[in-house]
Formats: structure tokens, C-alpha cells, sequence
């Protein structure tokens, strides 16, 4: 049995958004529970509803909120109303006077998870980088070239294989079947809170600071303990058995056994052990790239926040050291994303590449006239914020047998 647990506050949303009122803390209480706003609305007099001016005012949009908020305030008593879930936010505004929704956190039956689909998403970008990484000066593999050969081609989303074995075939249908052999289930929490997002080092002198709501969020300092994620071996050996039939009619001998030793070579790293190894890896590096004198200055504005890279740091260096069975590994919203995995990977590794396929390869997706920079990229965090404490979000330890 793992043990997982939270690190800094992870978010993974469901994509809805919480009217505010939702959440109601008791008098002088430091706890805030969230109930159904249907339920809320219920206690609304029959007159509100049938105020034409109001109701062309609330189409305006989150502005004129405010005065339906009003109308909460002055007539819902939240005693004679059935809570849904508490949240430990002793650390927060009453979230209820908030003009803003609430980003939902993803939960069956009103308790927090991190869905498997999120760590197996998390696991092969780690994979993926440190094969990347481990392979990058391997004289045999060629990735420059192969890179340049996948951007000429226009591949759209190429695997691994193409990345250290291009040779212009697809293979997609290979790896999606050793994807499936990862086996990640929810793993569930029991306490949440609501924390403030925002984005921090937008703008030229980087000091911009954009508000982006608010977040459900599963609370750091607790853990589960539950199977992380296994390798299902019987169904990879299944695969490695039956490799023919992911091969072509028009392959000759010879490039069919050319592409059964790079799969076998894949298949051969693809292990829990890799893995995990992989997440810790992965890890360390962006937190180097959080140590970096631009982003040190950045955080000095905010508390805690280069303490808590530091320590964190400081702490995966010494669990490696003392060769503990502990992975780290960053999972949710404003965590992993591209400009933080193969696009950092190049740029570090092949700088002449990045600078001369940014824009068609390596920039993050961007709308209106805001334009990446490949010499500042990644600029921007997402941190979340109560009161005089900030958090990089989503860092998770787990410690496995």
C-alpha cells in the first residue's frame, strides 16, 4: 500500500463554477460549509423573481451579481438549510461576500480526488521528458535530427518512439495499447479549502498580478493511503508476445525487426520502477527552474513562497540520498503544461532548435496580441493565495514499498 500525500493544495476542477453564496461560514466560526444554491434561491419571496428590471440586470453578466447577493444576505438564513460538505478554510475571507464564483474541485459524493486519468497524465509527461533527457546526447538516437524530421513532417502529437527512433511511421496504436497498461484509480481526500489563484510575472517588468478567481482546493498536510498506480505486466507481456500486428504489410523483413527492437527497448523502461524514478527526476528539474534568479526575485514579493522551493528541493535531495522509496510528483491545474516538459527540455538541451522552431513547435498557445517570449518562457505562475500565505500548487510526495 502507497501513501500520498499533499504537499501544497491540488486542484482539479470539473470545469463548473460555485456562486459564492454557496458557501456560508457560522458565526464567529473558522469552518465554511458549501450548500445547494437551488436550495438558497428557495428562500428568495416570490416578488424577487417577478422584478423584470432585476432579472434584465442579472443577464448582464457577474456584475450585477451583487444585487441578487444582496437579496441572499437580507432574506436566506442558512440554519433551516442541510449543508453539503465543510470546508477548513480557517485562513480565508467568508467566502459567502465574495463577488466571484468558486472553481469546483472534482468529488464523488461531495469528497475530494485526484482522478486517475490526472495521474496517468502526470506519470507519462515524466516518462516521457526523462527518456528525452536520458537519451538526449545519445550519439545512436539522433533526437536533434528526429525533432527536426517530426516538425518538417508536421507530426501532430508524436509519441516517444518518434521522438527517439523517427523514421516516418506511425505508431500511435502501439503506445496507446502500453498507455493502457498504466492502471491509476482515484485517490481520495477528506479535507478541502478555497484559495485565491492568481498569475504572477505578466507584463514587461514582470510585476503583473491577474486575479484569476477562486479554487476548491484539496488541502495540504493530509494523506491517503491507497495503490498509487500499478503496470499491468500480463497485459504488457500480452503486447511484447504479439508485436507483428502493429506492423505494416508493406514492411520487409528487415524494418520489421528494426522496429521490434525499438519496441522491445520501450517496453523494457516501461516500468513502475522507471516511472517513478521519472516523477522524482522531472520534479527536481522544474524546481531548479523555480531557484533560477529572475523567478527569486519574482517570489520575494510573496511569502513562503522561495522558502518552500527551497526546502522542498532540499528535502527530495536528501530522501535520493538516503535512497528512501519516496517519489514527487506535481498533478492539477497550473501544473504540468508543455512550456514546462519538452519545451523546457530543448530549450535547455538544444537552444539553437527551440529558438528556431518556437513559434511552430514550442510556444504555448496564446490568445489575443499576447505573444510568448522564447527568452523568458516559462514568465508566468499560477499561485493560490489566503491571507499572508502562498503556495505553489499541486506538489505531491508518495511513498511506496
Amino acid at each position: 500500500m502507497d501513501r500520498i500525500e499533499i504537499i501544497s493544495p491540488v486542484h482539479v476542477g470539473t470545469g463548473k463554477k460555485i456562486e459564492a453564496p454557496s458557501y456560508y461560514r457560522e458565526g464567529d466560526g473558522t469552518d465554511t460549509y458549501r450548500y445547494n444554491f437551488l436550495d438558497i434561491l428557495s428562500q428568495l419571496p416570490p416578488n424577487v423573481f417577478t422584478d423584470q428590471r432585476f432579472l434584465n440586470q442579472l443577464k448582464k453578466g457577474q456584475k450585477s451579481k451583487k444585487e441578487l447577493y444582496r437579496y441572499l444576505d437580507r432574506y436566506v438564513d442558512y440554519t433551516k438549510l442541510s449543508p453539503m460538505y465543510r470546508l477548513y478554510d480557517d485562513n480565508t475571507d467568508d467566502i459567502s461576500d465574495l463577488s466571484y464564483d468558486v472553481n469546483e474541485q472534482i468529488k464523488d459524493l461531495d469528497v475530494p480526488y485526484i482522478p486517475g486519468s490526472s495521474i496517468k497524465g502526470a506519470l507519462i509527461n515524466s516518462w516521457m521528458y526523462y527518456l528525452l533527457k536520458s537519451n538526449f546526447n545519445n550519439s545512436k538516437l539522433q533526437v536533434k535530427d528526429n525533432m527536426e524530421k517530426i516538425v518538417y513532417k508536421k507530426v501532430k502529437n508524436p509519441t516517444i518512439v518518434d521522438f527517439l527512433y523517427y523514421d516516418g511511421r506511425k505508431h500511435d496504436a502501439f503506445i496507446k495499447d502500453l498507455q493502457s497498461c498504466i492502471v491509476c484509480r482515484d485517490i481520495h481526500f477528506k479535507q478541502m479549502e478555497v484559495l485565491e489563484s492568481h498569475r504572477i510575472g505578466s507584463g514587461k517588468k514582470r510585476d503583473g498580478d491577474q486575479p484569476l478567481g477562486y479554487c476548491e482546493c484539496i488541502q495540504s498536510g493530509q494523506a491517503s493511503e491507497e495503490q498509487f498506480f500499478f503496470v499491468d505486466e500480463a497485459k504488457k507481456a500480452r503486447i511484447q508476445a504479439t508485436l507483428d500486428r502493429y506492423f505494416s504489410k508493406d514492411m520487409d523483413e528487415q524494418e520489421r525487426k528494426r522496429i521490434k527492437t525499438r519496441y522491445n527497448n520501450i517496453l523494457g523502461v516501461f516500468t513502475k520502477k522507471m516511472f517513478l524514478k521519472s516523477c522524482t527526476a522531472f520534479t527536481q528539474d522544474i524546481l531548479s527552474v523555480e531557484k533560477e534568479s529572475s523567478i527569486v526575485m519574482l517570489y520575494n514579493k510573496y511569502s513562503n513562497l522561495n522558502q518552500f522551493v527551497n526546502q522542498l528541493s532540499s528535502q527530495i535531495k536528501l530522501d535520493k540520498d538516503n535512497k528512501k522509496y519516496v517519489a514527487y510528483l506535481r498533478i492539477g491545474n497550473s501544473t504540468n503544461y508543455f512550456s514546462k516538459s519538452i519545451s523546457y527540455l530543448f530549450k535547455t538541451k538544444q537552444p539553437e532548435l527551440f529558438n528556431e522552431y518556437f513559434d511552430r513547435v514550442f510556444s504555448p498557445s496564446t490568445r489575443g496580441n499576447t505573444k510568448a517570449n522564447k527568452f523568458t518562457l516559462p514568465k508566468t505562475r499560477t499561485i493560490y493565495s489566503s491571507y499572508d500565505k502562498n503556495y505553489l500548487p499541486g506538489f505531491i510526495k508518495i511513498e511506496y514499498d
